[in-house]
């Protein structure tokens, strides 16, 4: 079984075969089961294990003796919150163990999934009335199921434990964020905030029949999370029409200056005072920026007032006239010149962000706010990005964020208009909207930012705001490749691995993963190995499979690193090694 293959597009039908292949791979990311049982099935209860463990699944049993002080319940009550279903062994034993009814009514309560199993004949034991109405799944020969035994009875809750095993993880975690809220004294910074709202209200809408139920806290953790998320919402429209105010007001005051050219030359001096950057390199270019700036913009005002001065007293001199129209352009080039000076400081400061302590952070920051009001989009976006990441000592605030990449996409800097379309992709700082979002994105893409070229194609995929469209989606992957961009080439790959938009190729879908690889696409390394383990369309080589493996898991690709361990599970290319598996 070869796992990492790439899932199909949202919304994309798939194969029976294809999705019993992609449930075995998912199991192998571990559906938690908890076995409970008595002290007199413990031989049975931890063969079940082991087999429920090879087959992909993460068992957890209490394998500890009850003793008289001990808070049991906390123990065995944390293990099946934890669990997404709960298997119970039922015997003789079990079905007059106290402590086996407590677990059967704590997983009630938490909604947790009840598969009963038998082992053993019951000789007339009634069941917990819980389990009455459950089908049972034999561990032994029952004369009144036929082809009952350990082998069959696996195969048989494997079965089970399959279906719905996406919604019963999900269940899980919503279970945990909302205990963890209740027990947390319901603050509000442990609700869920924006897309997740929404995907668990996706999630409640998708309840398989037969499924585990909704609890009443999960519902009322749902139902708190969608009421902060109003009130935060209309804070946020508040702020924004305070700050329209405020800056309205600004306006008339600016209006009513009575010198102009004197506090716009005294303004310019203001913003072009940069201070000490902190890194040598990124202090002397940001200072040289600076003093260009300043006297550029100095020249540049004294030839405006010349030229003003030539032509409405006609007292000066054409030559004199021409002198100032040459300042001015020299004025220009030196403004260019800061300009490419601190875009290259940026670049440096941006390549080294991550390894930057908190000072050093702040200083970036200062850098990105004067490049920012010299008008430079690239320094608007990166200062966009300290807001929303909370850096350089800022407080996190996706509204200004907003505000400064909406500076920079008003000038067209693609990276901002692909920041702005992020927030009102998740609806931060701003309300969500998905066809804004899309427009920023296609506009992005318009002046040739590949990565912004793959949102837009993945909206066409998606049918987002638009008939879905493959072949116009693919058309946009090759503009992006066009460029040379890696992750575009993986994309490319994928659709003629599995004919998206474009005739099935298996030999394109290698040609252009190799490519990706090359680029340092390095999850491209997988999907050669999945092709070639798998054999489709191409001769099986495992040899090569298992050589791009390796290659992968050495540069940090975890579902290489999966599918190694799975061709030492079962020998493949390799002799079998549990141990290393």
């Amino acid at each position: 079984m070869i796992a990492g293959s790439a899932a199909p597009l949202a919304g994309q039908s798939e194969p029976a075969a294809e999705r019993s292949s992609r449930a075995r791979s998912t199991r192998s990311e571990g559906l938690r089961v908890f076995i409970s049982y008595s002290r007199d099935d413990l031989d049975f209860a931890e063969q079940l294990a082991v087999a429920l463990n090879l087959c992909g699944f993460t068992c957890s049993l209490d394998r500890h003796g009850i003793s008289g002080g001990e808070d049991w319940r906390s123990r065995l009550g944390a293990l099946i919150t934890e669990a997404d279903t709960v298997v119970f062994v039922l015997s003789p034993a079990s079905v007059a163990s106290d402590i086996c009814g407590w677990e059967v009514s704590q997983a009630q309560q938490l909604g947790k999934r009840i598969l009963p199993v038998i082992n053993r004949a019951l000789d007339g034991a009634a069941p917990p009335p819980a389990l009455e109405a459950l089908n049972y799944v034999f561990f032994y020969p029952e004369p009144k199921a036929a082809g009952s035994g350990f082998g069959a009875g696996l195969a048989e809750l494997v079965d089970a434990l399959d279906t719905d095993f996406e919604w019963l993880r999900e269940h899980t975690r919503y279970q945990q964020r909302a205990m963890e809220w209740d027990t947390g004294g319901r603050a509000t910074n442990r609700l869920l905030s924006g897309r997740d709202i929404d995907d668990a209200k996706a999630w409640i809408a998708r309840q398989p029949k037969g499924a585990a139920v909704v609890t009443h806290l999960q519902r009322d953790f749902l139902a708190a999370s969608e009421k902060e998320e109003r009130l935060r919402s209309d804070e946020q429209r508040q702020q924004v029409e305070a700050m329209a105010a405020a800056n309205a007001e600004r306006q008339k005051a600016l209006h009513k200056a009575e010198d102009a050219l004197k506090q716009a030359a005294d303004h310019q001096r203001q913003r072009l005072r940069l201070r000490n950057a902190g890194l040598l390199v990124v202090s002397v270019m940001a200072i040289v920026a600076g003093l260009l700036a300043k006297r550029a913009q100095d020249q540049r005002l004294v030839a405006d007032a010349q030229r003003t001065i030539a032509e409405d007293s006609h007292r000066i001199a054409e030559t004199e006239k021409a002198n100032a129209l040459e300042q001015r352009k020299v004025a220009e080039k030196r403004l260019k010149s800061a300009e490419a000076i601190l875009r290259a400081a940026t670049r440096m400061i941006v390549k080294l962000s991550d390894d930057l302590d908190v000072d050093d952070q702040a200083t970036a920051t200062l850098v990105y706010k004067h490049g920012a009001e010299l008008g430079f989009p690239v320094a608007m976006n990166n200062l966009g990005v300290q807001y929303a990441r909370g850096r350089g000592r800022l407080k996190q605030d996706f509204t200004k964020a907003r505000e400064w990449y909406e500076k920079g996409a008003a000038l067209n800097d693609p990276k901002s208009l692909e920041n702005l379309a992020g927030l009102y992709m998740v609806g931060r700082g701003v309300e969500r909207d998905v066809d804004k979002a899309r427009q920023l994105l296609e506009k992005a893409a318009e002046r040739g930012f590949p990565s912004a070229m793959i949102h837009v194609a993945q909206f066409h995929a998606d049918g987002t705001g638009a008939p879905r469209d493959y072949e116009l989606a693919r058309s946009w992957l090759e503009r992006a490749v066009a460029k040379e961009h890696a992750p575009a080439m993986m994309e490319l790959g994928r659709y003629y691995e599995q004919g998206l938009g474009v005739p099935r190729d298996i030999n394109k879908a290698i040609e252009w993963y190799e490519k990706a690889a090359g680029k340092g696409a390095n999850r491209a390394l997988n999907h050669l190995g999945v092709l070639y383990g798998r054999g489709e369309g191409l001769t099986q080589d495992l040899d090569k499979a298992r050589k791009l493996f390796e290659r992968a898991d050495d540069l940090g690709v975890a579902e290489a690193t999966t599918n190694l361990a799975l061709m030492y599970h079962k020998g493949q290319s390799v002799p079998k090694d549990l141990g290393r598996a």
